[in-house]
Protein backbone atom coordinates (compact mmCIF):
# COMPACT_ATOMS: atom_id res chain seq x y z
CA UNK A 1 0.00 0.00 0.00
CA UNK A 2 0.71 3.33 -0.60
CA UNK A 3 0.03 6.28 1.75
CA UNK A 4 0.31 9.80 2.09
CA UNK A 5 -1.51 13.15 3.34
CA UNK A 6 -3.80 15.60 1.70
CA UNK A 7 -2.69 19.53 2.45
CA UNK A 8 -6.02 21.42 3.72
CA UNK A 9 -6.46 22.88 0.32
CA UNK A 10 -6.08 19.88 -1.65
CA UNK A 11 -9.80 18.32 -3.80
CA UNK A 12 -7.87 16.23 -5.99
CA UNK A 13 -4.69 13.74 -6.03
CA UNK A 14 -2.60 11.69 -8.54
CA UNK A 15 -0.40 9.12 -7.62
CA UNK A 16 2.53 8.09 -10.23
CA UNK A 17 5.48 5.46 -10.70
CA UNK A 18 8.61 5.17 -12.58
CA UNK A 19 9.66 1.63 -13.49
CA UNK A 20 13.97 0.99 -12.90
CA UNK A 21 14.80 4.28 -14.76
CA UNK A 22 11.58 4.55 -17.30
CA UNK A 23 9.33 6.82 -17.52
CA UNK A 24 6.12 8.09 -15.44
CA UNK A 25 2.82 6.76 -15.48
CA UNK A 26 0.16 7.73 -13.88
CA UNK A 27 -1.88 4.84 -11.59
CA UNK A 28 -4.68 6.13 -9.37
CA UNK A 29 -6.04 9.49 -9.25
CA UNK A 30 -8.76 10.47 -6.93
CA UNK A 31 -11.42 13.50 -6.22
CA UNK A 32 -10.60 13.69 -2.36
CA UNK A 33 -11.31 16.60 -0.25
CA UNK A 34 -8.95 17.41 2.55
CA UNK A 35 -11.87 18.66 4.72
CA UNK A 36 -13.22 14.61 4.55
CA UNK A 37 -10.27 12.50 4.36
CA UNK A 38 -6.78 13.35 5.73
CA UNK A 39 -4.88 10.80 4.49
CA UNK A 40 -5.72 8.48 1.14
CA UNK A 41 -3.94 4.87 1.23
CA UNK A 42 -3.32 3.40 -2.74
CA UNK A 43 -2.71 -0.20 -3.92
CA UNK A 44 -0.36 -0.91 -6.62
CA UNK A 45 -1.97 -4.22 -7.90
CA UNK A 46 -0.69 -3.96 -11.24
CA UNK A 47 3.21 -4.80 -10.52
CA UNK A 48 5.94 -5.55 -13.67
CA UNK A 49 6.94 -9.05 -14.70
CA UNK A 50 10.12 -9.36 -13.60
CA UNK A 51 12.21 -7.89 -10.57
CA UNK A 52 12.24 -4.12 -10.72
CA UNK A 53 13.01 -0.86 -8.19
CA UNK A 54 9.96 1.19 -8.32
CA UNK A 55 9.09 4.82 -7.06
CA UNK A 56 6.26 6.41 -6.45
CA UNK A 57 5.03 10.12 -6.65
CA UNK A 58 2.45 12.26 -5.82
CA UNK A 59 1.07 15.07 -6.42
CA UNK A 60 -1.86 17.57 -5.25
CA UNK A 61 -4.45 20.02 -7.13
CA UNK A 62 -6.50 22.28 -4.83
CA UNK A 63 -10.25 23.43 -6.64
CA UNK A 64 -9.28 25.46 -9.41
CA UNK A 65 -6.57 22.77 -10.56
CA UNK A 66 -3.73 24.30 -9.48
CA UNK A 67 -1.22 21.88 -9.28
CA UNK A 68 1.38 21.14 -6.60
CA UNK A 69 5.14 20.01 -6.92
CA UNK A 70 5.37 16.30 -7.42
CA UNK A 71 6.57 14.65 -4.34
CA UNK A 72 8.57 11.30 -4.37
CA UNK A 73 6.58 8.87 -1.51
CA UNK A 74 9.58 6.61 -1.67
CA UNK A 75 10.98 3.83 -3.52
CA UNK A 76 11.10 -0.20 -2.82
CA UNK A 77 11.88 -3.39 -4.84
CA UNK A 78 9.65 -5.58 -6.31
CA UNK A 79 9.61 -9.24 -7.03
CA UNK A 80 8.67 -9.56 -10.40
CA UNK A 81 6.32 -13.10 -11.54
CA UNK A 82 9.02 -14.50 -13.65
CA UNK A 83 12.46 -16.17 -12.36
CA UNK A 84 15.74 -13.84 -12.22
CA UNK A 85 17.49 -14.74 -15.41
CA UNK A 86 20.19 -17.01 -15.33
CA UNK A 87 24.31 -15.76 -16.35
CA UNK A 88 26.52 -17.27 -18.83
CA UNK A 89 29.63 -17.48 -18.36
CA UNK A 90 32.29 -16.97 -20.70
CA UNK A 91 36.08 -18.57 -19.93
CA UNK A 92 38.17 -15.49 -18.06
CA UNK A 93 41.09 -14.21 -20.22
CA UNK A 94 44.30 -13.10 -18.37
CA UNK A 95 45.23 -9.25 -18.66
CA UNK A 96 48.02 -7.65 -16.84
CA UNK A 97 51.06 -8.02 -15.86
CA UNK A 98 53.07 -10.50 -13.96
CA UNK A 99 53.70 -7.86 -10.98
CA UNK A 100 49.93 -7.17 -11.19
CA UNK A 101 47.87 -10.03 -12.87
CA UNK A 102 44.02 -9.70 -13.17
CA UNK A 103 41.41 -11.65 -14.95
CA UNK A 104 38.89 -10.41 -17.05
CA UNK A 105 35.73 -11.97 -16.21
CA UNK A 106 32.95 -11.95 -18.60
CA UNK A 107 29.36 -13.10 -18.86
CA UNK A 108 26.00 -13.17 -20.64
CA UNK A 109 22.80 -12.06 -19.24
CA UNK A 110 19.18 -10.78 -19.95
CA UNK A 111 19.51 -7.45 -18.41
CA UNK A 112 15.91 -6.97 -17.73
CA UNK A 113 15.20 -7.75 -14.01
CA UNK A 114 18.66 -7.58 -12.81
CA UNK A 115 20.12 -5.04 -10.50
CA UNK A 116 24.02 -6.68 -10.08
CA UNK A 117 25.65 -9.69 -10.05
CA UNK A 118 27.54 -11.64 -7.23
CA UNK A 119 30.65 -13.44 -8.81
CA UNK A 120 32.27 -16.33 -6.36
CA UNK A 121 35.72 -17.40 -6.75
CA UNK A 122 37.77 -20.61 -5.27
CA UNK A 123 40.83 -22.30 -4.85
CA UNK A 124 41.92 -24.97 -3.44
CA UNK A 125 44.00 -22.93 -0.88
CA UNK A 126 41.51 -19.98 0.95
CA UNK A 127 44.54 -18.04 1.49
CA UNK A 128 44.98 -17.19 -2.20
CA UNK A 129 41.46 -15.70 -2.60
CA UNK A 130 41.57 -12.12 -2.57
CA UNK A 131 40.09 -9.81 0.07
CA UNK A 132 38.75 -7.06 -2.90
CA UNK A 133 38.87 -7.46 -6.51
CA UNK A 134 39.14 -3.54 -7.52
CA UNK A 135 36.68 -1.05 -8.22
CA UNK A 136 34.37 -3.54 -10.19
CA UNK A 137 33.15 -5.44 -6.97
CA UNK A 138 32.64 -2.76 -4.31
CA UNK A 139 31.94 -5.22 -1.66
CA UNK A 140 33.08 -8.81 -0.52
CA UNK A 141 31.37 -11.34 1.27
CA UNK A 142 33.06 -13.86 4.02
CA UNK A 143 34.65 -17.60 2.86
CA UNK A 144 32.44 -19.70 3.08
CA UNK A 145 32.58 -24.02 2.71
CA UNK A 146 30.55 -25.65 0.20
CA UNK A 147 31.06 -29.67 -1.05
CA UNK A 148 34.86 -29.41 0.46
CA UNK A 149 35.04 -26.02 -1.66
CA UNK A 150 35.95 -22.56 -0.09
CA UNK A 151 34.10 -19.75 -1.90
CA UNK A 152 34.17 -15.95 -1.45
CA UNK A 153 31.75 -13.98 -3.06
CA UNK A 154 32.20 -10.42 -4.12
CA UNK A 155 29.08 -8.16 -5.50
CA UNK A 156 29.34 -6.19 -8.18
CA UNK A 157 28.65 -2.35 -8.80
CA UNK A 158 25.21 -1.84 -10.47
CA UNK A 159 24.43 -3.94 -13.61
CA UNK A 160 24.32 -1.09 -15.62
CA UNK A 161 27.74 0.51 -14.62
CA UNK A 162 29.00 -2.78 -16.03
CA UNK A 163 27.38 -2.59 -19.72
CA UNK A 164 26.39 -0.37 -22.14
CA UNK A 165 22.62 0.31 -22.77
CA UNK A 166 20.89 -2.55 -22.58
CA UNK A 167 23.68 -5.49 -23.55
CA UNK A 168 23.49 -8.63 -22.42
CA UNK A 169 27.07 -9.15 -22.27
CA UNK A 170 28.97 -7.88 -18.83
CA UNK A 171 32.79 -7.58 -18.03
CA UNK A 172 34.46 -7.10 -15.13
CA UNK A 173 38.13 -7.06 -14.26
CA UNK A 174 38.79 -9.05 -11.08
CA UNK A 175 42.49 -7.50 -9.20
CA UNK A 176 44.52 -9.23 -6.95
CA UNK A 177 44.45 -12.75 -8.79
CA UNK A 178 47.88 -15.00 -7.86
CA UNK A 179 49.44 -16.24 -10.79
CA UNK A 180 50.34 -19.87 -11.34
CA UNK A 181 47.16 -20.48 -8.67
CA UNK A 182 44.11 -22.14 -10.16
CA UNK A 183 40.51 -20.64 -9.67
CA UNK A 184 37.30 -21.13 -10.44
CA UNK A 185 34.56 -18.73 -11.18
CA UNK A 186 30.35 -18.57 -10.96
CA UNK A 187 28.01 -15.88 -11.33
CA UNK A 188 24.63 -15.01 -10.32
CA UNK A 189 22.20 -12.25 -10.67
CA UNK A 190 20.94 -10.29 -8.18
CA UNK A 191 16.90 -8.46 -8.64
CA UNK A 192 15.95 -5.47 -7.21
CA UNK A 193 13.98 -7.33 -4.61
CA UNK A 194 17.03 -9.39 -3.73
CA UNK A 195 16.46 -12.11 -5.25
CA UNK A 196 19.00 -14.23 -6.80
CA UNK A 197 19.07 -16.42 -10.04
CA UNK A 198 20.31 -19.29 -10.30
CA UNK A 199 24.28 -19.93 -10.65
CA UNK A 200 25.88 -19.57 -14.12
CA UNK A 201 28.51 -22.28 -15.29
CA UNK A 202 31.65 -22.65 -13.67
CA UNK A 203 34.80 -22.11 -15.23
CA UNK A 204 38.57 -22.27 -14.57
CA UNK A 205 41.38 -19.64 -14.76
CA UNK A 206 45.10 -19.63 -14.56
CA UNK A 207 47.14 -16.73 -15.08
CA UNK A 208 50.76 -18.11 -16.33
CA UNK A 209 53.31 -15.03 -16.55
CA UNK A 210 53.95 -15.44 -20.34
CA UNK A 211 55.76 -12.37 -21.01
CA UNK A 212 55.47 -9.16 -19.31
CA UNK A 213 52.53 -7.90 -21.14
CA UNK A 214 48.70 -9.63 -21.58
CA UNK A 215 49.01 -12.95 -21.17
CA UNK A 216 48.20 -14.34 -25.17
CA UNK A 217 49.06 -18.11 -24.77
CA UNK A 218 51.75 -19.30 -27.15
CA UNK A 219 53.77 -17.30 -29.50
CA UNK A 220 53.28 -18.90 -32.68
CA UNK A 221 54.66 -17.12 -35.57
CA UNK A 222 52.22 -16.25 -38.13
CA UNK A 223 53.65 -16.20 -41.72
CA UNK A 224 54.14 -12.95 -43.45
CA UNK A 225 51.99 -12.35 -46.30
CA UNK A 226 50.96 -9.49 -48.47
CA UNK A 227 47.37 -8.02 -49.10
CA UNK A 228 45.53 -9.47 -51.65
CA UNK A 229 46.04 -7.98 -55.30
CA UNK A 230 43.48 -5.97 -56.81
CA UNK A 231 42.70 -7.13 -59.97
CA UNK A 232 40.61 -6.54 -63.69
CA UNK A 233 39.66 -10.01 -63.83
CA UNK A 234 37.17 -8.84 -66.83
CA UNK A 235 36.59 -5.70 -67.91
CA UNK A 236 32.93 -6.57 -68.19
CA UNK A 237 32.29 -7.13 -64.41
CA UNK A 238 30.65 -3.51 -63.87
CA UNK A 239 28.20 -2.45 -61.12
CA UNK A 240 24.46 -1.27 -62.12
CA UNK A 241 21.42 -0.25 -60.42
CA UNK A 242 18.26 -2.29 -61.21
CA UNK A 243 14.97 -1.88 -61.63
CA UNK A 244 12.79 -4.07 -62.97
CA UNK A 245 9.46 -5.97 -62.25
CA UNK A 246 9.39 -5.89 -58.15
CA UNK A 247 12.72 -5.37 -57.53
CA UNK A 248 14.79 -2.52 -57.37
CA UNK A 249 18.29 -2.06 -55.88
CA UNK A 250 21.30 -2.70 -57.61
CA UNK A 251 23.78 -5.70 -58.39
CA UNK A 252 27.53 -6.51 -60.24
CA UNK A 253 27.55 -8.50 -63.84
CA UNK A 254 28.87 -11.62 -63.67
CA UNK A 255 28.06 -12.96 -66.83
CA UNK A 256 26.00 -12.36 -70.31
CA UNK A 257 23.03 -14.28 -71.60
CA UNK A 258 21.69 -14.01 -75.17
CA UNK A 259 18.21 -14.84 -75.82
CA UNK A 260 16.29 -15.83 -78.79
CA UNK A 261 13.55 -13.06 -79.60
CA UNK A 262 10.86 -15.77 -78.32
CA UNK A 263 12.31 -16.73 -75.26
CA UNK A 264 13.33 -13.25 -73.67
CA UNK A 265 12.96 -13.01 -69.68
CA UNK A 266 8.71 -11.66 -68.93
CA UNK A 267 10.00 -8.02 -67.72
CA UNK A 268 6.65 -7.90 -65.41
CA UNK A 269 8.13 -10.52 -63.70
CA UNK A 270 10.56 -10.91 -60.68
CA UNK A 271 13.68 -10.41 -62.64
CA UNK A 272 15.33 -13.67 -60.91
CA UNK A 273 12.38 -16.03 -61.77
CA UNK A 274 13.43 -16.41 -65.19
CA UNK A 275 14.49 -19.90 -67.59
CA UNK A 276 18.01 -20.18 -69.29
CA UNK A 277 17.94 -20.20 -73.10
CA UNK A 278 17.70 -23.40 -74.26
CA UNK A 279 20.83 -23.95 -76.35
CA UNK A 280 22.63 -24.13 -72.60
CA UNK A 281 24.40 -27.20 -72.88
CA UNK A 282 22.60 -29.04 -69.43
CA UNK A 283 26.64 -30.89 -68.41
CA UNK A 284 28.22 -27.66 -68.63
CA UNK A 285 25.94 -25.49 -66.13
CA UNK A 286 24.73 -22.19 -66.00
CA UNK A 287 27.72 -21.76 -64.13
CA UNK A 288 29.47 -21.80 -67.93
CA UNK A 289 28.05 -18.18 -68.61
CA UNK A 290 30.12 -16.57 -65.76
CA UNK A 291 32.92 -14.49 -66.75
CA UNK A 292 36.77 -15.99 -66.60
CA UNK A 293 39.73 -14.33 -67.06
CA UNK A 294 42.45 -14.08 -69.39
CA UNK A 295 43.88 -17.34 -68.23
CA UNK A 296 40.57 -18.96 -68.30
CA UNK A 297 39.89 -19.28 -64.13
CA UNK A 298 36.42 -19.54 -63.04
CA UNK A 299 35.09 -16.29 -61.43
CA UNK A 300 33.56 -18.27 -58.58
CA UNK A 301 34.04 -18.80 -55.32
CA UNK A 302 33.37 -14.92 -54.63
CA UNK A 303 31.64 -12.60 -51.74
CA UNK A 304 30.22 -9.37 -52.68
CA UNK A 305 31.07 -6.33 -50.33
CA UNK A 306 30.03 -3.03 -50.39
CA UNK A 307 30.79 0.55 -49.33
CA UNK A 308 29.44 4.35 -49.40
CA UNK A 309 31.67 6.75 -51.22
CA UNK A 310 31.04 10.53 -50.46
CA UNK A 311 29.28 12.25 -53.59
CA UNK A 312 27.31 16.30 -53.16
CA UNK A 313 24.51 14.62 -50.84
CA UNK A 314 26.47 12.25 -48.73
CA UNK A 315 29.56 14.52 -48.45
CA UNK A 316 30.59 12.34 -44.74
CA UNK A 317 29.75 8.85 -44.54
CA UNK A 318 31.15 6.37 -42.22
CA UNK A 319 33.75 4.12 -44.57
CA UNK A 320 32.43 0.63 -43.00
CA UNK A 321 32.41 -2.12 -45.66
CA UNK A 322 29.54 -4.80 -45.55
CA UNK A 323 28.58 -8.03 -47.29
CA UNK A 324 25.84 -7.84 -49.26
CA UNK A 325 26.24 -11.32 -50.73
CA UNK A 326 26.82 -15.07 -49.71
CA UNK A 327 29.91 -17.04 -50.72
CA UNK A 328 28.88 -17.86 -54.41
CA UNK A 329 29.81 -21.43 -55.40
CA UNK A 330 27.56 -22.35 -57.36
CA UNK A 331 23.94 -20.81 -59.28
CA UNK A 332 21.10 -22.88 -57.73
CA UNK A 333 18.99 -24.23 -60.85
CA UNK A 334 16.11 -26.38 -61.41
CA UNK A 335 16.47 -28.93 -65.22
CA UNK A 336 13.06 -29.99 -66.88
CA UNK A 337 12.62 -31.47 -70.15
CA UNK A 338 15.29 -29.49 -71.45
CA UNK A 339 14.90 -26.31 -70.05
CA UNK A 340 17.12 -24.79 -66.93
CA UNK A 341 14.92 -22.60 -64.67
CA UNK A 342 17.18 -20.33 -62.08
CA UNK A 343 15.87 -21.14 -58.54
CA UNK A 344 18.97 -18.64 -57.03
CA UNK A 345 17.50 -15.82 -55.38
CA UNK A 346 20.79 -14.17 -55.39
CA UNK A 347 20.98 -14.44 -59.09
CA UNK A 348 18.95 -12.20 -61.44
CA UNK A 349 18.88 -10.61 -65.27
CA UNK A 350 18.39 -7.50 -66.46
CA UNK A 351 18.57 -6.11 -70.18
CA UNK A 352 22.15 -5.24 -71.56
CA UNK A 353 23.06 -1.47 -71.77
CA UNK A 354 25.83 -2.69 -73.69
CA UNK A 355 23.95 -1.30 -77.07
CA UNK A 356 26.58 -2.50 -80.02
CA UNK A 357 26.25 -6.18 -78.96
CA UNK A 358 22.42 -6.17 -80.47
CA UNK A 359 19.12 -7.03 -79.18
CA UNK A 360 18.86 -10.05 -76.87
CA UNK A 361 21.79 -9.59 -74.68
CA UNK A 362 20.65 -9.29 -71.19
CA UNK A 363 23.06 -8.88 -67.91
CA UNK A 364 23.54 -12.02 -65.15
CA UNK A 365 24.16 -10.23 -62.07
CA UNK A 366 24.70 -10.45 -58.36
CA UNK A 367 21.91 -9.09 -56.22
CA UNK A 368 22.74 -7.04 -53.66
CA UNK A 369 20.69 -8.26 -50.64
CA UNK A 370 20.83 -5.49 -48.22
CA UNK A 371 19.35 -1.87 -47.94
CA UNK A 372 19.89 1.24 -49.41
CA UNK A 373 19.94 4.65 -49.30
CA UNK A 374 18.45 6.97 -52.08
CA UNK A 375 21.03 9.47 -53.20
CA UNK A 376 24.11 7.76 -52.47
CA UNK A 377 27.08 5.93 -53.92
CA UNK A 378 28.20 3.22 -53.82
CA UNK A 379 31.19 1.05 -54.92
CA UNK A 380 31.32 -3.11 -54.45
CA UNK A 381 34.69 -5.18 -53.86
CA UNK A 382 34.09 -8.52 -55.31
CA UNK A 383 36.57 -10.59 -53.30
CA UNK A 384 37.31 -13.70 -55.39
CA UNK A 385 38.55 -17.10 -53.63
CA UNK A 386 40.51 -20.27 -54.55
CA UNK A 387 38.31 -23.00 -54.47
CA UNK A 388 40.33 -25.60 -52.53
CA UNK A 389 41.98 -23.66 -50.13
CA UNK A 390 39.50 -21.20 -49.48
CA UNK A 391 41.98 -18.24 -49.41
CA UNK A 392 41.07 -15.07 -51.16
CA UNK A 393 42.84 -14.82 -54.14
CA UNK A 394 42.03 -11.34 -55.57
CA UNK A 395 39.71 -8.33 -54.93
CA UNK A 396 38.08 -6.90 -57.58
CA UNK A 397 36.58 -3.28 -57.43
CA UNK A 398 34.03 -2.42 -59.62
CA UNK A 399 32.65 0.99 -60.77
CA UNK A 400 30.83 3.65 -58.80
CA UNK A 401 26.83 3.96 -58.87
CA UNK A 402 24.58 6.01 -57.69
CA UNK A 403 21.15 5.24 -56.33
CA UNK A 404 18.46 7.73 -57.74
Amino acid sequence: PIEFNLTPTTEEWKVYRRIDDGELSMIEQGLDSASDVLSVIVTDSTLPASDSRICYFVQLFDEHGNPSPMVRLGCTGVEGKEPIPSPMLAPPEAVGTSASPNAAVTWFCAPYGVDRFIVEMTADNPDNLPGALGDDFPSAGTVYEEDGRFWIPYTTRLANGLAPGNSPEFVATAEGVVSGVEYTFRVKAVGPSGRTSEYSNEETFTWNPDTDATVSGPDVPWPARGLPELSGFHDDIIAKPVNIGSYAGAGVRVGKIRYASGERPDPAKTPWDFLYPRDIDVDDGVESLLFTDISGDPLIPFVLYRYQQPNARYPQVSGDVYQVSPMMESIATVESGGLISNEDPFILVDPSDDEEQGSGWYDLLVKDTQPMVRGAQYRYLMVRYDATTREIVEVIPTNPIEIE
